[in-house]
């Protein structure tokens, strides 16, 4: 198994694809997987789905979530 840690999406919180890394959004990030399949290994995102940075449009708009 192979996992795509820290660093893949916009920021902690909003959860997506940072479009430097992943131009075409989705379709990257299908392609990407897809490759790793064809080796014959497993892909998992790394996501912390109870994490939310500041500067999140998530936390920006619920900061009330914060605890």
């Amino acid at each position: 198994m192979v996992t795509l840690d820290d660093g893949w999406q916009n920021n902690v919180g909003d959860w997506a694809l940072d479009a430097k890394k992943f131009p075409h959004g989705d379709a990257d990030m299908k392609a990407l997987v897809d490759r790793i399949h064809q080796e014959r290994i497993q892909a998992q995102l790394w996501w912390s789905p109870l994490s939310a940075v500041p500067k999140s449009a998530l936390f920006r708009d619920h900061a009330d979530y914060a605890c």
